[in-house]
């Protein structure tokens, strides 16, 4: 939402969550559960309403998408996050191969072995967008064999609009606390204000 309404968390050293666009979209997501007390659950419930039927709409991970197409009867849908403000932008979140820093060189063979097993990984992704996940290989997104899947094509395009955190050393302290922070506001423990000045507090001290 943060990324729909033209704002970000942090650029480099300067940060800039606690803007006008966050304290609006913030703002908003707060005021559901102040509108709607009843309507307030926690996640397994929300999947379980869903996944009977009793609730019409459910805002979830690609991942769920195995789970719900599992379950006999359910006649659903899926589409990219909804938006509400003008960019298109939907949060996401990537699985990555890392090769660590060594302390010396790594041996020619073993380093074309590590990038052989990386592309024959993401060269068969296919396998791994039948738990619901997007590949990361346009050959793979353009191949018969994901386009026949169903629900996956659906979304997929939401790739092209993926908003990712900024990157940074210490971005998961970052986003632990943003998330906390997110949390006490829409459950009512903390004014959006101070939610906004405390992640502008331990962010700024973070990328400094």
């Amino acid at each position: 939402m943060l990324k729909q309404a033209g704002g970000d968390l942090f650029e480099g050293n300067t940060v800039l969550v606690n803007s006008p666009e966050a304290l609006e979209t913030l703002t908003w997501w707060a005021s559901i559960p102040l509108d709607y007390p009843q309507l307030v659950v926690d996640y397994d419930e929300s999947v379980a309403l869903f996944a009977q039927g009793d609730a019409a709409l459910h805002i979830n991970g690609v991942w769920a998408t195995g789970y719900f197409e599992q379950i006999e009867g359910l006649n659903f849908g899926v589409v990219p996050y909804p938006n509400l403000y003008d960019i298109d932008a939907g949060w996401a979140n990537s699985h990555s191969f890392i090769i660590p820093v060594q302390r010396g060189p790594i041996a020619t063979e073993k380093m074309d072995a590590i990038i052989e097993f990386v592309d024959w990984m993401t060269a068969n992704s296919y396998q791994w967008a039948l738990a619901g996940h997007i590949p990361v290989r346009q050959s793979v997104l353009d191949s018969a064999e994901f386009q026949a899947l169903p629900y996956r094509p659906d979304y997929a395009a939401q790739a092209e609009t993926a908003a990712f955190l900024p990157q940074d050393i210490n971005i998961l302290e970052i986003e632990t606390t943003v998330s906390e922070e997110v949390q006490a506001a829409v459950a009512g423990a903390k004014s959006v204000e101070d939610a906004l000045r405390t992640m502008e507090q331990v962010i700024g001290s973070l990328i400094r």
